[in-house]
């Protein structure tokens, strides 16, 4: 029982967790917003893992931890200012992109499937055939080209006289 009582009980008092959560919620949402973030559906790898570390951050300052609140808001700051600085650096400088970014890679070339491509990017034939049938083929000789592009999606390109 005393195990239980120790599990639910409050350290804190209501009033300041509350705090605590509104300084580092509104804190978040500012940087997010004045990062530019994109829309949510096409958030890609990099603003993934932008994500998951600005939440570890900022995790032990919410439940008043080790950390204080302004660590863990000034770490998440620090990796926003870092993913805005690539984004802007990727627009300035396309060669810094070419490395940051992944490339798009072709999966069917006229109608031939790329075993190689897909292997390395551990595809499997059902993953493809899906994205084929929502897209109105049902067989890979009837792809022209179909690529795995940046953000994981994969894009199929019909053969136009079929």
């Amino acid at each position: 029982m005393d195990e239980l009582q120790e599990v639910l009980r409050i350290n804190a008092s209501i009033l300041v967790l509350v705090a605590r959560a509104t300084i580092v919620y509104w804190s978040i949402f500012l940087m997010f917003r004045i990062a530019g973030r994109r829309h949510i559906s096409e958030m890609g790898f990099a603003d993934l893992i932008v994500i998951m570390i600005v939440a570890e951050s900022v995790g032990d300052s919410l439940g008043g931890g080790e950390e204080t609140i302004f660590d863990g808001v000034i770490v998440a700051a620090t990796v926003v200012a870092w993913s805005v600085t690539t984004d802007r650096l990727c627009f300035w400088f396309p060669a810094i992109s070419r490395f940051i970014e992944p490339t798009r890679i072709c999966l069917v070339k006229n109608g031939q499937v790329q075993r190689r491509n897909m292997r390395r990017e551990f595809i499997t034939d059902d993953e493809l055939q899906e994205q084929l049938h929502r897209n109105g083929l049902m067989a890979i000789t009837d792809v022209n080209m179909a690529y795995l592009e940046p953000n994981g999606e994969i894009t199929v390109v019909p053969i136009k006289d079929r």
